[in-house]
């Protein structure tokens, strides 16, 4: 039987809000650079498993249940709620997995999800977190989408889970976590520990760098309250990260901390409609720099 039940967001008409000033702080490095990419692969690839293989062949059997044709599998999380080298390597793996043991099912694999994310202007570092699944579902026309979660165990273990979340009319709901414990390696469990930096295509220059004309907002949209956090009051922070191209245009667009209720996918559709005036080098030369903001949401109150 079905689990949690997940609404999805929806505007409430009638109801006003008050959207916060937007911080801009530093991000990156102070000379041009093309941001170092997180390397997941390069996490020795042995987790094609016995125990991998029948935790996906336990889920497909959760997806034919729900007579599924398309998924997406997003994560992984680890301890604290982190992303690292080996919940990357995870992550490709299990999907791989995923693939072999389903029948009849279109499951999007790690690539053709990231030119997703390219082409809509969004991180494809956002492969790492169901924050924006909903959005990500409907984009890809999926049925639903799978969360993995990784959590660190003594003793060179690890405990990796996943959930089926299946789309039902606007409203998501999720199947019980399947878990399955997995002995690694020690250069595996080293992995675990290590972190990754959100990746960019572009060349970058640090936020506030000497000799830089900061980027420059010309039309940014106040982002809509969601249904969901407008009926419980909510009152939070979505912490956003962009690139701001040469031609002021927004892109890899990053949630890197998240409010949640349905608020961070109305944050991103805001901040891909905003445009800039680009940053500039000394000599008036449109270059790319990545911005970080928060994004404060609260009720509107009168003056």
């Amino acid at each position: 039987m079905p689990g949690k039940r997940i609404a999805a967001a929806s505007l409430c008409a009638g109801a006003a809000l008050a959207f916060a000033a937007v911080l801009f702080s530093p991000v990156g490095s102070p000379q041009q650079q093309t941001a170092a990419a997180a390397a997941p692969a390069e996490v020795p690839a042995v987790y094609a498993s016995p125990a991998l293989d029948k935790l996906a062949s336990n889920l497909a059997v959760q997806i034919a249940h729900n007579k599924m044709h398309s998924v997406v599998v997003l994560g992984v999380l680890g301890n604290e709620r982190a992303v690292t080298k080996l919940g990357g390597a995870m992550l490709d793996a299990f999907t791989a997995a995923l693939s072999r043991q389903s029948r009849g099912v279109k499951v999007i694999d790690s690539a053709a999800l990231r030119e997703f994310l390219r082409q809509q202007r969004i991180s494809e570092d956002m492969i790492y977190s169901d924050v924006l699944a909903p959005w990500i579902v409907e984009g890809t026309r999926a049925d639903g989408f799978v969360t993995t979660h990784l959590e660190t165990l003594e003793s060179g273990s690890v405990l990796f889970g996943v959930q089926l979340a299946v789309l039902h009319s606007e409203n998501f709901d999720r199947e019980p976590w399947i878990k399955t414990k997995m002995d690694l390696s020690d250069a595996q469990m080293r992995s675990a520990d290590q972190g990754f930096e959100v990746t960019s295509r572009f060349p970058l220059v640090q936020f506030g760098s000497p000799g830089f004309a900061s980027p420059e907002c010309i039309a940014c949209p106040k982002p809509e309250y969601s249904h969901q956090a407008r009926e419980m009051n909510i009152i939070g922070v979505t912490r956003m990260m962009f690139t701001v191209r040469p031609d002021g245009v927004t892109d890899e667009v990053y949630v890197a901390r998240a409010l949640g209720y349905g608020m961070d996918v109305k944050a991103v559709n805001a901040v891909l409609a905003w445009k800039f005036k680009p940053a500039a080098d000394s000599q008036g030369h449109p270059v790319a720099m990545r911005m970080l903001i928060d994004v404060t949401f609260a009720p509107w109150q009168p003056q």
